[in-house]
């Protein structure tokens, strides 16, 4: 194990010679904004990144991502990503680079069938964001106190625990790909407001890219999401804004211009009508 402290940066990796699947297991505090993630590939490996505190801004394969906290986010095989012209945010993450191709016969112990499982869902993912649990949490922390405690078997049952951290990852992929059509529209519609949080985004554009009607997507989307689609754009907009408030120094204007807010008198009024205390306050508190 690696630990590494400095005051942008702590960071705990972990490698085993006998578990050669795992590249690296990562716990990473970014305790200020950190250089760029420039432009790189992982041969032949997958990435999974699972934010517990903060958020960050990827671009893979030229479309951009917006990560938050108690989100995964995968990159597959060979697949050219980076954090684009964002910084890497004050943020808590861990991250895991595996070695899996579709030519893979042997991981981690699994049989042939749940081999073909765990590559049919990975290669076969229609979405890179995966919203996590609570399990999938506790399973990455455990990782790291198991391996510090470096108690009896700690080998062994670190390589028990990255199976059931795979196996929770799939079944939170497969969670989310077997969602009704319906559903599943909206969380593409969910997806699409996250991704493009810093634009200016419609209620009509969305129900134009999921070919309903104004009304029906603003009743569908109601339904699943108990939020009409205007405040849950407002609600998410407010939610980067505290992170902007919270790591960096961007001034509060800003923050406004950045999240397209008409004006900043604008966004000081409805970032104190959903938080309760002003910009500055939240900011300072």
């Amino acid at each position: 194990m690696i630990k590494t402290r400095n005051t942008s940066r702590r960071q705990v990796n972990i490698q085993i010679p006998n578990i050669p699947e795992i590249l690296i297991f990562c716990k990473c505090d970014y305790q200020t904004t950190y250089q760029k993630l420039e432009a790189h590939i992982h041969k032949d490996c997958f990435e999974m990144v699972y934010f517990f505190n903060g958020c960050q801004d990827y671009w893979v394969e030229g479309n951009e991502y917006h990560c938050r906290s108690g989100e995964l986010f995968l990159t597959k095989p060979n697949e050219l990503h980076s954090s684009g012209e964002s910084l890497e945010q004050k943020s808590g993450l861990y991250y895991i680079i595996f070695h899996l191709t579709e030519n893979t016969n042997a991981f981690l112990g699994l049989d042939d069938k749940d081999l073909f499982t765990l590559k049919q869902v990975l290669f076969g993912m229609d979405t890179r964001k995966v919203q996590g649990s609570a399990r999938f949490k506790q399973l990455l922390e455990q990782v790291v106190n198991v391996y510090e405690q470096k108690d009896l078997f700690y080998n062994n049952r670190i390589k028990g625990l990255y199976i059931e951290i795979f196996y929770e990852m799939i079944q939170l992929i497969k969670r989310q790909n077997e969602q009704k059509p319906k559903e599943k529209a909206i969380l593409k519609s969910i997806a699409y407001i996250q991704e493009h949080i810093l634009e200016n985004i419609t209620v009509e554009q969305l129900a134009e890219l999921e070919y309903l009607s104004y009304t029906q997507f603003i009743l569908l989307f109601k339904e699943a999401t108990g939020f009409s689609p205007h405040d849950f754009i407002v609600r998410e907009k407010i939610e980067v804004a505290k992170d902007m408030l919270r790591y960096t120094k961007l001034p509060i204007t800003q923050v406004a211009v950045a999240l397209n807010f008409s004006s900043s008198q604008y966004f000081a009024t409805v970032f104190k009508r959903y938080v309760g205390l002003s910009a500055s306050e939240y900011r300072n508190k």
